[in-house]
């Protein structure tokens, strides 16, 4: 690879930013990222969302290669090697590198997304992004009751972090244990009374079908019905 080579990396997260990284002067390096903060570890988010630390303490260092914040890749045209953007701009490339991550997997509930699909209902936040977290943040107060559906990493991460600002948390989890997928039944056993002992009340081989919103009562489950700050 020689400094004259362009590459575009689409993706602004810690994958792309490293690669970027590493390549360095070797190249004329262009990501493209689509929230439009400074790159931020999500590992720390969580810590965010619990107050233990502020957003900047969870960005990474400035890259060395151009970053183009707030910008998405909409569509890619392999025979003249360019990635058309959402802001009209269309860079070229030599090299073209993936580097997106993934989406929240979102559960097929009744009543998450009205007929036709759109935007989540008010009160449900997913957890993935800095603006997930933020918006989770300015939702939750002392007292405010939050469902977290889903007791793998992310769940339980969540389920911590809004207990440690005071919300009565609910978690629920469709397999038999928390983390079921990284810890032993000893070790998840273990788990489930340190987040009891911080006062969330865990519920697992729960299925949460559907969700229901009304006016008075606000978002709820069902069944059971809790009024909630939903995190699926």
């Amino acid at each position: 690879m020689t400094s004259e080579q362009r590459v575009v990396v689409i993706g602004g997260g810690l994958a792309g930013l490293r690669l970027a990284a590493r390549l360095g002067p070797a190249a004329a390096v262009t990501v493209l990222g689509e929230e439009s903060h400074a790159p931020y570890n999500r590992v720390l988010l969580a810590e965010v969302l619990a107050g233990r630390y502020t957003p900047d303490v969870a960005a990474l260092p400035a890259p060395g290669p151009v970053l183009r914040r707030g910008v998405r890749a909409v569509r890619i045209d392999r025979d003249v090697r360019r990635v058309h953007c959402d802001d009209g701009t269309a860079p070229e490339y030599d090299v073209l590198v993936l580097a997106t991550g993934s989406n929240p997997v979102l559960p097929p509930l009744r009543g998450l997304f009205p007929p036709g699909g759109g935007e989540l209902p008010e009160g449900v936040h997913a957890f993935r992004t800095m603006d997930d977290c933020l918006a989770l943040d300015a939702a939750v107060r002392p007292g405010v009751r939050a469902v977290v559906i889903g007791g793998g990493l992310l769940g339980v991460s969540a389920a911590r972090a809004l207990a440690a600002r005071g919300a009565h948390v609910v978690l629920a989890q469709q397999a038999e244990r928390l983390m079921e997928r990284q810890l032993d039944a000893d070790s998840a056993a273990l788990l489930r009374e340190h987040l009891a002992g911080l006062g969330v009340e865990i519920h697992t081989e729960c299925r949460v079908r559907g969700l229901t919103t009304t006016p008075a009562a606000g978002l709820t489950t069902a069944p059971p019905a809790f009024e909630a700050l939903g995190v699926p």
